[in-house]
């Protein structure tokens, strides 16, 4: 498997790589299940009460480039999840040790379709010791073997 850069530009990536891991989620804030998106959506409740008792703005997503229809910059997102970690710390609930998300993106695969070309999942690890059980570094497919 052979890592692209499909950006140009000052951020460039000068050597794309690829890295596997086996994961051991434990505790996953998995955001594919309605237990869990019924948390965030009570996160994101608490949060705005609280900007709007300070008269502030909550962040909000936005494009990363020219037509970008996904809003790859989820400033939003990303406060309503990390503050429900911060939440629950304060709770003293058991934290998350990682978090799983879908992610629908890009054009439909045929006209009509709700499957698009860009779905992925993306895991974020809060806790590498607990969770992370190996990684890898995943051989090439196209590469041929002496």
């Amino acid at each position: 498997m052979l890592a692209e850069n499909h950006r140009s530009g000052p951020k460039q990536i000068k050597s794309p790589a690829v890295v596997g891991a086996v994961l051991n989620p434990g505790n996953c804030l998995d955001l594919a299940e309605e237990s869990s998106l019924e948390l965030l959506r009570a996160a994101y409740d608490v949060l705005d009460d609280f900007y709007g008792s300070l008269d502030i703005s909550l962040p909000e997503n936005e494009a990363g480039f020219k037509g970008d229809a996904d809003l790859v910059k989820r400033h939003l997102d990303c406060a309503v999840v990390n503050f429900l970690h911060e939440f629950r710390e304060t709770k003293k609930q058991p934290p998350f040790d990682t978090v799983r998300a879908p992610f629908i993106e890009g054009d439909s695969l045929f006209p009509g379709s709700k499957l698009m070309d860009k779905c992925h999942v993306q895991w974020c690890v809060r806790d590498p010791k607990r969770s992370i059980i190996a990684y890898f570094r995943p051989r090439d497919p196209k590469a041929t073997e002496v």
